[in-house]
Order: C-alpha cells, then sequence, then structure tokens
C-alpha cells in the first residue's frame, strides 16, 4: 500500500512542486520505504537505495508545464523573432538593436515600422523589456530542464519495473518446474 503527496513551495521567487511517496511495507520483510522525487529527481531515504514505491506509477500521468508563448511585444516588428537587445528608436517602437541598426545603414532614417522619416537615429535601450525576455526565457529553460528530468526518472523508474517484472517471471517459471516436477514425483507414487 502506499501514498503520495504533492507539495508546493516559493523560494526567492521561483515556485516548485515536489511530490512525497510513501510505500507501507506489506509485510514484516519489507520495511517502509520513503521516496521524495522533486524536479524530477528520485531521492531515497538511505535505509532503502532499491525499493521503488509502486505509487510512482501516479507519475506517469504529470502532464509538462506548458508556458504560454511569448508576448507579441518581445518580437522584433522587422525581424520577428523573440529579441535578445530591445531599443526604442525615434518613432517610440522598440526593435532589435541588430536589425534596425542595419534596416537605419540602408534606408537612412526612415522608420521600417510606419516608413516616415526618423526625427533621430538615437537608440535607446529598453531594459525594461529585456528583463521581461531574459526572464520568460530562463523560465522557459527550467521548465524544460524540469521535464527532462522527470522523463529521466520515469524511464529509470520503468527500466527497474521492467527488471523486476523479468524476475518475477523467472521466479514464476521456476515455481511452475517445480510444480511440475512435484506432481511427476506423486504421479510416479501412485503408480508404482
Amino acid at each position: 500500500m502506499s501514498a503520495a503527496v504533492a507539495k508546493t513551495s516559493s523560494q526567492n521567487g521561483v515556485r516548485s512542486v515536489s511530490f512525497e511517496v510513501s510505500a507501507l511495507a506489506e509485510a514484516e520483510s519489507s520495511p517502509p520505504t520513503d521516496c521524495v522525487i522533486s524536479l524530477g529527481r528520485k531521492k531515497t531515504a538511505p535505509s532503502s537505495t532499491d525499493a521503488i514505491p509502486d505509487s510512482l506509477l501516479s507519475l506517469t500521468k504529470v502532464k509538462p508545464v506548458e508556458l504560454p508563448d511569448p508576448p507579441q511585444c518581445f518580437f522584433c516588428p522587422v525581424s520577428q523573432k523573440v529579441m535578445v537587445d530591445p531599443v526604442v528608436a525615434a518613432d517610440g517602437v522598440t526593435y532589435e538593436r541588430e536589425r534596425i541598426e542595419a534596416v537605419l545603414r540602408t534606408l537612412g532614417c526612415a522608420s521600417p515600422s510606419t516608413g516616415q522619416r526618423l526625427q533621430s537615429s538615437e537608440l535607446r535601450p529598453n531594459s525594461s523589456l529585456k528583463v521581461a525576455i531574459e526572464g520568460y526565457l530562463q523560465l522557459q529553460k527550467a521548465v524544460e530542464a524540469q521535464w527532462k528530468d522527470v522523463e529521466s526518472s520515469m524511464d529509470q523508474y520503468m527500466s527497474q519495473v521492467n527488471l523486476r517484472m523479468e524476475s518475477n517471471q523467472r521466479t514464476v517459471r521456476e515455481l511452475q518446474r517445480q510444480i511440475q516436477v512435484m506432481e511427476s514425483c506423486r504421479g510416479g507414487r501412485y503408480r508404482n
């Protein structure tokens, strides 16, 4: 018998989810096992290194966190890609620095958004937007890394389950063989 509890916590603005899974002993010969799955990493109690709680199968129902698409304001209107170094041009529009500089070199001081002449070729960093974009990209990488950890843990768990099943199948075959031997011996006694 086993039980699972999901816990959420927040530290330094980072929210994490952990699953605490406990397997209760079904017989005196098998001691209790406690496992914690946190961000997809399996941690076992020091006394139990080989036991795997069956309740971990419930983790197969875990779905990856799907972040929304980046907001449209993260995209450069020229390249249509998420910006790395956003700057504000004289037309008040934010562009990727590399792209707007290339446009200004080829078109002169014309706005790529309006086609109107820019009053100035000065570009001001849009640091607030840059921080927002960096935060989104870091969150995206963290979610992907956590999901890879969950997948890796599940792969390891399923490998161990397969090994356990193969071992159990060998045990069943051996028991079946022993039963056949016993039945053949019993049948031989009655024949004499």
